[in-house]
């Protein structure tokens, strides 16, 4: 059974029961799915994938452990570059009275 989503609006949908009812109904179909999935005959675990993100470009890859399992797209997870922003004086003085302000009060003695 595939699940449909609902969509709510606040101010706009009334909830009402059949909107749950219909929720449990997905959430019971998938765990149904879930216990209903083969497992391996052999005794193995199936094997596992390994992410990979490259620094530069932010693309993600995965590396299945085993051979022949299937092949999981990748996907770019760099956002865009945001405007550089330059500290303000006032950003300068609030950071540096909460450095001060996190400073141990000093009470004497010497070095």
């Amino acid at each position: 059974m595939a699940y449909t989503k609902q969509t709510f609006v606040d101010g706009e949908t009334t909830l009402k029961a059949a909107h749950l009812q219909h929720i449990e109904d997905g959430i019971e179909a998938a765990h149904k799915a879930i216990d209903e999935m083969p497992t391996p005959d052999d005794g193995s675990d199936g094997g596992y994938y390994t992410p990979s993100v490259d620094a530069e470009t932010g693309d993600l890859s995965w590396t299945g452990s085993e051979e022949g399992m299937p092949e999981v797209p990748g996907a770019n997870i760099k956002g865009p570059k945001g405007d550089p922003y330059t500290l303000t004086e006032e950003d300068k003085s609030a950071i540096a009275n909460s450095v001060l302000a996190s400073l141990p009060t000093w009470t004497g003695g010497s070095y």
